[in-house]
């Protein structure tokens, strides 16, 4: 299942998304996948663009769509097993107001409550969700498979309706070390009306309606990314989607950070407590009800994009 650097590329983010969620029946993006869907997880503050939701139950690459996918990972202190079949990632339905309260990262919040029908919960043995290096060159990467430490999900790339893009979600050769990575290219046109935000690639970790629980996982995310040879340098937002965010109907984005990359591959480490609501009213980051994991190119970015991800993980 958003098919979607400081003060100035900030401005432009949040002028960008603005214009965005008017469009794709008004709802912020986020996405992923073959669906033909707009998507993002990422917008507002940290400069991720993107118009309609790839969460939601309609109109969104990961709802219902089928995405495209995996099989296998291997990781350091463990082996995942690969991705199949099954459909993409729809939003969970609308939850009710929250009454805890909590810090971000701590798995409880302040707001929405979302709404998870069944949850996964981590144990920490191997926080590895892809490296693409077990996966053959080429092959459909299916959401809805199993990965490790109890995660399900697959990934799918989704892009503006204004950007040209042929990208899927296929292993390439050029990954870090010479393996095997993710990539998604193309252009947008960011000063149409509402303005184009580019492309993401997303990997959901639960299946539809259901959440993982990440908090064994205490410091945060790393992962590895490149952009494009030819391509000057950009930013992308890495993103954290829960529970939470779907249930403000779009009303609040993802937690993320927006991140500067450049034409050589670089290891990145994000600690939860890097995370911060992309668009809308704040909401604390809560690792017990996570959906997705989403990689979208910013404002600064989105007008010509080449997006190279590897080495995905939790720690």
């Amino acid at each position: 299942m958003r098919s979607h650097t400081l003060v100035s590329a900030l401005v432009l983010s949040v002028s960008a998304l603005a214009a965005c969620s008017a469009s794709s029946e008004g709802t912020p993006p986020r996405g992923g996948g073959d669906s033909g869907s707009t998507s993002t997880a990422s917008g507002g503050s940290l400069s991720a663009g993107g118009s309609s939701s790839s969460f939601s139950g309609s109109s969104s690459s990961f709802s219902g769509s089928t995405g495209t996918g995996f099989s296998g990972a291997s990781s350091s202190g463990g082996t995942s097993s690969g991705f199949s079949g099954s459909t993409g990632f729809s939003g969970a339905p609308s939850g009710t107001a929250g009454t805890s309260t909590g810090s971000a990262g701590t798995g409880t919040t302040t707001g929405p409550s979302g709404t998870c029908a069944m949850t996964a919960v981590a144990t920490g043995a191997s926080g590895l969700i892809d490296n693409f290096d077990s996966h053959v060159a080429g092959s459909t990467l299916l959401p809805g498979g199993t990965m490790s430490d109890g995660r399900v999900g697959g990934w799918n790339i989704d892009k503006s309706p204004t950007a040209v893009s042929t990208s899927t979600a296929v292993p390439m050769m050029g990954g870090d070390g010479g393996g095997l990575a993710l990539n998604f290219k193309g252009t947008d046109n960011i000063t149409a009306t509402p303005p184009g935000w580019g492309a993401d690639a997303a990997v959901a970790l639960a299946a539809t309606g259901n959440c993982y629980n990440a908090m064994a996982y205490t410091n945060g995310i790393k992962i590895s990314l490149m952009m494009g040879s030819g391509i000057q340098n950009g930013s992308v937002v890495v993103s954290v989607q829960t529970a939470e965010d779907l249930a403000t109907n779009y009303a609040s984005g993802p937690q993320g950070k927006q991140i500067a990359i450049t034409n050589s591959w670089a290891d990145y480490t994000i600690a939860w407590g890097d995370l911060m609501t992309t668009y809308g009213t704040p909401i604390p980051l809560d690792l017990k009800e996570v959906h997705a994991v989403v990689i979208a190119t910013s404002a600064t970015t989105a007008a010509n994009f080449d997006v190279w991800v590897d080495n995905l993980s939790f720690y």
